[in-house]
């Protein structure tokens, strides 16, 4: 009896303790994820808990596509299923299931099994770990910080074990709090990186597992900075008297007061009235923001450009890099004149690339594209990346001046260039106007109206190649804006998600009410770019903008400034919105190797607006020497002629990008001719490198050449119409190798010609690579025109003094070898005394320099003109804030160097009597670096300390 009473109570004791686990609550985990990173794309999962479903999905909202997790709060023993619903693309789709100790319950996918996958009986530890999404860092300060946590055992003893991020557990410090749910960490230091992992050791003497680490950074004490310009926007009619807004930021732990606060424009200070103005009396506290602004007003009258620094001075400030912000903005010229006619060669007139949209890609500047590689006329042009193409996803403006068409009485007409070359099914732009000053914008013109306009009758936009090639005239009326006094247009560009081309280009803008007598040159051309002719001849293109059609006027060209040539058309007519091509009787000598500038221009009896009449273009009937090709852009270059199978390449196992051809049976031959190239001089030289690799291996076995391989390099005098052979290489005189092997041919025999250089080769066996690379032109310099910065020894028998030769001249990268054997651009640890460098450039070209060091004389006894230079702080983990005051308005050149004398950061002021840069060596290695002040011939260097 007394042996089934002690049963029967140990029995009533377990069903106690499982009725107590039972009631346990945790916290599980769940992970989903797609590998496309597009949601779950209708997928669900469903988790139900004791008969209540909760559904669970990605969709690309909430989350980023690719992943989400998520805590599901559990109670001990409850019933849970798992139960998948599937939308599209199942291959992309996993998902998994943790415990409240982080071990896997369950997983599936990709194809995870549809309907009931997985059920399961919960189970909570005895001791749980407070849950994770209940952990939190609640106010992080300098030497302190708070945290909190939703507890898992109201009446357990929680441990905090932390120390400086990457501690190893066990060896940190021990906060130990019972039947709280929050605790402070008091004695840390400032500006640290910390981590602090937590478990709980319960009421009933079990501990859990233990959770973290958790990361946390502290602030610095003091620290204050400016973290924007608010105003005044870029707009148009900026005054004498703007008034500047700006916001601050307490970034430290501690509340501050008494702050000063300056600012400059363009460079240079603006005096502020202090501590009546640019002083802040009130308290700002942790993380807290003040809207401020000075009374002391700006004078943005002039149109043009206008950069705002604004910046904090606060008196033991621990982190400089912060203090300093800066706006960009426009005073927008207002263009009240007609006709208007900008073709961009004196500067954007106004026209800017608009600060909102995505992604843009506009630019001013010279066209240096494969297919928009120049402008409509002249040098410069607004185009969509000015040497590449635009961006997925764009969605771009380029923003008109303001026009003031209030002495108007008619719509005014558009003319501008247009080059056009986008995807055709989803990427296209188009034009549209505003009549309050850009707060509302509507299309210009429809499919069908005007010269060139739009392509896309359905969409009313051009798509594609815009229905034309190269560049052309579009035009139209701008419909509703005469009389209206605020007047923009921009130009629209969008693209899709994928596939990009160079995209738009635009010109030549014209603006006028219809004229009856209106000519304008829009374009200029010649008929032997590639090697000029003693017979060359120039065409000019020309547009009627007026409304009356227009025959027997004369038009012009000059060349290089010469005698001008005058014709006149004849019978040729031009009628209204149209264009005419007309090319000279009268040619011109371009055989001569140089670069030649042609302008051309109409002359019309009644002519109403001489301000398009001219325009210009350019070209060289040579490459001018030295001549440099390293394929490092990617692709073709511009004005070789190269086999159609011949890639531009990094691959099978080249470190750099080559010229190369896979030769084998299917592919038996092999040519690239470059420009033409010139004048040669005596004692230039061809220098390439080649190499013959199988293709077996990638490239890395050297190819060993059969008696039928053939390796020519030829030269060509007459723009390649003949050649002649000077070096065939073959299995006679080429060195088996998988490295580049440089050739050096002199070129003396062409001295006075230009000269088109052609590779050629054919194929008799095997299968290889043929990769060439480096090729040159060279001509070495009288000099390398070298520079010396040289910092004095501190006494005659210091060895500390400084000297950097900075080459002017020469194809970098350089090499440097100084007579006391340092091989830097910059050698150290100097006494006074004359040391010799020799200088030799990346195609062998040397100059050998002078450069005397002596002793470091006072700055106080130099009339200078670079006052005091402050770098800050200094030595510097990665961020310092450079200070540089000038004793008048000056140009200066400011760059950053390495010991090898390599900038790593340069910029260039103009008219400025002091400046202010955040100076980023984060991601350079530790050691000295040189920041280097430059006006005129005075050059001032300081050194800079990067220690971690």
């Amino acid at each position: 009896m007394k042996k089934i009473s002690t049963l029967a109570l140990w029995l009533i004791s377990m069903g106690m303790a499982a009725g107590a686990f039972a009631q346990l609550s945790c916290e599980y985990r769940l992970d989903l994820f797609d590998s496309f990173g597009d949601g779950w794309n209708g997928s669900v999962l469903t988790i139900t808990i004791n008969g209540v479903p909760t559904q669970y999905t990605l969709n690309n909202i909430d989350d980023d596509g690719y992943s989400n997790s998520f805590n599901i709060p559990m109670t001990g023993g409850s019933t849970v299923v798992l139960n998948y619903s599937p939308g599209f693309y199942e291959n992309e789709v996993t998902y998994f299931l943790y415990d409240a100790d982080g071990l896997l319950v369950f997983n599936d996918g990709p194809y995870p099994f549809i309907g009931q996958a997985f059920d399961f009986t919960s189970s909570c530890p005895s001791c749980p770990i407070p849950p994770l999404s209940g952990v939190s860092i609640d106010d992080v300060r300098a030497f302190y910080t708070d945290i909190s946590w939703l507890p898992s055992d109201p009446n357990g003893t929680y441990v905090i074990e932390y120390d400086t991020a990457g501690f190893a557990q066990g060896t940190g410090s021990v906060l130990a709090v019972t039947g709280e749910s929050e605790a402070r960490i008091n004695g840390l230091q400032q500006h640290t990186a910390y981590q602090f992992y937590l478990s709980v050791v319960c009421e009933n003497g079990d501990t859990s597992t233990i959770i973290g680490p958790f990361d946390f950074h502290t602030l610095w004490a003091n620290d204050v900075g400016a973290i924007s310009v608010t105003g005044p926007p870029t707009q148009c009619g900026l005054g004498a008297s703007e008034i500047i807004g700006f916001e601050i930021q307490n970034f430290g732990g501690n509340p501050q007061s008494l702050i000063t606060i300056n600012m400059s424009v363009n460079g240079n200070p603006v005096n502020i009235n202090q501590p009546l103005d640019g002083f802040y009396t009130g308290v700002l506290g942790k993380d807290s923001i003040a809207n401020l602004e000075f009374e002391q007003t700006v004078n943005l009258s002039e149109p043009g450009q206008y950069v705002i620094a604004v910046w904090t001075e606060l008196d033991g400030d621990s982190d400089l890099s912060n203090d300093t912000t800066y706006l960009t903005l426009y005073n927008i010229p207002t263009i009240a004149e007609y006709p208007y006619f900008i073709n961009f060669e004196d500067g954007s007139g106004g026209w800017t690339a608009a600060d909102y949209g995505q992604n843009s890609t506009w630019e001013f500047g010279i066209p240096a594209g494969t297919l928009i590689n120049s402008a409509a006329s002249g040098e410069y042009a607004w185009v969509t990346n000015l040497d590449g193409t635009y961006n997925n996803s764009e969605f771009s403006y380029l923003v008109s001046p303001c026009l003031d068409f209030s002495s108007l009485s008619s719509d005014p007409k558009i003319n501008f260039s247009l080059f056009f070359e986008v995807e055709s099914c989803c990427d296209e732009a188009w034009l549209e106007s505003s009549i309050d000053g850009g707060q509302n914008w509507t299309k210009v013109g429809a499919f069908g109206t005007g010269i060139n306009w739009y392509n896309d009758d359905f969409n009313n936009w051009w798509d594609g190649t815009g229905g034309f090639s190269g560049w052309v005239t579009a035009s139209n009326i701008l419909t509703g804006t005469a009389g209206e006094s605020s007047v923009r247009l921009r130009f629209v560009f969008s693209a899709d998600f994928s596939v990009v081309y160079e995209g738009m280009g635009v010109d030549n803008v014209f603006i006028a009410e219809p004229q009856a007598n209106d000519l304008s040159a829009i374009g200029a051309n010649n008929a032997n770019t590639s090697c000029g002719s003693a017979t060359d001849q120039v065409t000019i293109r020309i547009f009627n903008n007026g409304q009356l059609t227009q025959t027997g006027f004369d038009v012009g060209y000059q060349i290089n400034g010469g005698a001008p040539v005058i014709e006149n058309v004849g019978s040729l007519s031009v009628d209204a919105g149209q264009f005419v091509n007309y090319t000279f009787t009268t040619p011109f000598n371009s055989s001569v190797p140089d670069v030649y500038e042609i302008v051309v221009w109409t002359s019309l009896a009644g002519e109403q607006f001489v301000a398009n009449d001219t325009t210009s273009t350019s070209f060289a009937s040579a490459r001018s020497v030295p001549f440099s090709e390293n394929f490092e852009g990617g692709v073709f270059p511009a004005g070789w002629n190269i086999d159609t199978d011949v890639q531009i390449t990094n691959f099978h196992s080249n470190v750099s990008f080559v010229m190369a051809d896979n030769l084998w049976t299917a592919d038996q031959a092999f040519q690239a001719s470059t420009p033409a190239i010139g004048a040669i001089a005596v004692g230039d030289s061809l220098l390439f490198d080649y190499r013959f690799v199988d293709f077996s291996g990638n490239g890395q076995t050297g190819t060993t050449l059969s008696t039928g391989e053939q390796f020519y390099i030829e030269i060509s005098t007459d723009c390649g119409q003949n050649f002649t052979t000077i070096l065939n290489i073959n299995n006679t005189n080429h060195i088996t190798s998988n490295q580049l092997r440089r050739i050096s041919l002199p070129l003396d025999d062409y001295a006075g010609q230009a000269i088109v250089v052609r590779f050629r080769a054919t194929w008799s066996s095997g299968d290889y690579y043929l990769d060439i690379d480096n090729i040159n032109i060279k001509r070495c310099p009288a000099s390398f025109d070298v520079t010396a910065d040289v910092t004095g020894a501190s006494s005659p028998a210091a060895q500390n003094g400084i000297a950097t030769v900075i080459p002017g001249a020469g194809v970098a990268p350089y090499t440097y070898v100084w007579s006391d054997g340092q091989s830097a651009a910059t050698a150290i640890l100097l006494g006074v005394g004359v040391y010799t460098v020799t200088i030799t450039d990346a195609v062998g070209c040397q100059d050998v320099v002078e450069v005397e060091v002596g002793i470091a004389v006072g700055t106080d006894d130099i009339a200078d003109q670079i006052g005091q230079i402050d770098v800050m702080p200094n030595p510097t983990t990665g961020l310092t804030q450079l200070n540089v005051a000038f004793r008048s308005a000056v140009d200066a050149r400011i760059q950053v160097i390495n010991l090898l004398g390599q900038p790593l950061m340069q910029a260039f002021e103009r008219n400025v009597t002091s400046a202010q840069y955040q100076l980023d060596l984060s991601q350079y290695a530790n050691g000295i670096y040189l920041v280097q002040i430059a006006v005129d011939n005075e050059v001032k260097t300081a050194k800079l300390v990067k220690m971690d």
